[in-house]
């Protein structure tokens, strides 16, 4: 490979590893809040213990 080609080269590498680390970022992404959409009710069940649980907390603290 020509020494002229080399800064080119990696460049592009780069960028290609760039993108590939954005992909994988975004299917991971994606995967988070598919599964965050599964465990909604989970989730909101587990908020709405914490909202009681501060609530109760609040009422003691007054």
């Amino acid at each position: 490979m020509p020494r002229w080609l080399l800064p080119r080269f990696k460049l592009s590498s780069r960028r290609v590893n760039l993108s590939l680390g954005a992909a994988r970022l975004s299917m991971c992404m994606l995967n988070l809040f598919q599964t965050s959409f599964r465990h909604a009710t989970a989730l909101r069940r587990c908020a709405f213990v914490a909202d009681a649980f501060t609530r109760s907390r609040r009422a003691m603290a007054t």
